[in-house]
């Protein structure tokens, strides 16, 4: 397993007993493995690294922008996306080897996560309550908005039809129609925001974010609970490996 922080990259072996510390410049937003060996990390910047040795190693890549990366996606081995702020949004078709800009849109918004549905169905999150959507790759988009001035720090789907939305002061929105409506009228928590989502099934998922808070649903995002986790520090991003285990990080490590 990996972690990535501010000038870090940490890596276990052992299933999490311990950790190798690594030097890697940059303060890194996300990362993502394509595979066993494949695997990206976005960061600040306009930063991307690239390893194909299962983190052995680390390659900067050339993403012609300085802007701030928040978050990185791949579909396959080839094709893959990341967003960033102002507007920021670029595509790859060759794994990483060049970027172009794709951000065929012109709303002045900060792109804060991602979600690719398949090679051309991509999902976008950002500030001011946005959500954008493209249907053919990035050629054109379809906007959302609730016109707040909330960021939604993430977005996942459990399916083609099915997704969810959440972020600054726990406002949460449910799509059932791939996006055409989102029902926008639920907040999840008392004035904290949620900063990471994964569902590892149709019906399980989580969030985590702020004050140590990680909400848990059974049914889809019908209902939530809560769990203790014996912290108040922020919680960034958390992975689920499977329906019962799961890791998640955040501030002072």
């Amino acid at each position: 397993g990996f972690i990535c922080g501010r000038n870090l990259l940490l890596k276990s072996s052992d299933g999490g007993q311990s950790w190798q510390n690594n030097f890697l410049p940059g303060n890194h937003n996300r990362l993502f493995f394509s595979g066993n060996n494949i695997g990206y990390i976005c960061s600040d910047s306009g930063r991307v690294y690239k390893t194909s040795n299962g983190g052995a190693n680390w390659i900067l890549q050339n993403t012609n922008t300085i802007r701030d990366l928040t978050s990185i996606k791949f579909i396959n081995a080839q094709t893959g996306i990341v967003t960033g702020k102002d507007r920021t949004f670029m595509k790859t078709t060759n794994g990483g080897s060049t970027w172009i800009n794709a951000a065929g849109f012109i709303w002045q918004i900060d792109l804060l996560d991602c979600k690719m549905i398949d090679e051309s169905i991509f999902y976008l999150s950002g500030t001011d309550s946005y959500i954008l959507k493209t249907t053919n790759g990035g050629l054109n988009w379809a906007e959302y908005t609730r016109g707040m001035a909330n960021p939604l720090f993430t977005i996942d789907f459990i399916n083609s039809n099915t997704g969810f939305a959440t972020g600054c002061c726990g406002m949460f929105m449910k799509t059932t129609n791939s996006g055409v409506n989102w029902n926008d009228n639920n907040y999840l928590s008392l004035g904290f925001s949620f900063r990471s989502m994964q569902f590892v099934s149709s019906a399980k998922g989580f969030l985590a974010g702020d004050n140590g808070m990680i909400y848990r649903t059974t049914n889809g995002g019908l209902w939530w609970d809560s769990t203790v986790t014996g912290t108040d520090q922020i919680l960034y991003s958390l992975f689920m490996v499977n329906e019962t285990t799961a890791w998640a990080v955040g501030n002072y490590g």
